[in-house]
């Protein structure tokens, strides 16, 4: 997979979209099953097609400030989840399997909230197309964990 860097409409929509700002990496690893590395169109949409398919080159991005609103709610989740799992309730793990699996269920075969990917700490998932531990979701370094 090609490296696509963001450009600066999809980078200046994500850093000013919300409350926190959303980086280019966290983006990439919602959108490319726990990648960092980014696979979509330069414009931020995850179809590699968007420009010239889904706008014009000089046009801002629809689809990014449309799907900003799902990042927005499965890092809510995300972040639930999180503190559920840091609280010991019993029933993150189930939550939590629910939640990595509406996100990438094909080929899964194994997620958790206890592995470290480059020093953070998160919810990480293993699939049969890349056996790596990656994170899906970071809760940031593991140091504070």
């Amino acid at each position: 997979m090609t490296k696509n860097r963001l450009n600066d409409d999809a980078l200046c929509y994500l850093s000013g979209s919300g409350i926190e700002p959303i980086t280019e990496k966290a983006w990439a690893r919602f959108w490319e099953s726990g990648s960092t590395v980014w696979g979509g169109d330069v414009c931020g949409c995850p179809d590699d097609r968007c420009i010239g398919y889904h706008h014009a080159a000089d046009e801002p991005c629809g689809c990014l400030r449309s799907l900003v609103s799902k990042y927005e709610e499965a890092e809510k989740e995300a972040i639930a989840l999180w503190d559920r799992h840091q609280g010991s309730d019993e029933g993150a793990v189930t939550a939590g399997e629910a939640w990595v699996r509406q996100r990438h269920d094909y080929g899964l075969t194994g997620w958790s909230y206890d592995v470290v990917v480059d020093d953070e700490a998160g919810i990480a998932i293993t699939t049969e197309d890349d056996p790596r531990w990656r994170l899906l979701w970071s809760a940031g370094s593991a140091d504070q964990w």
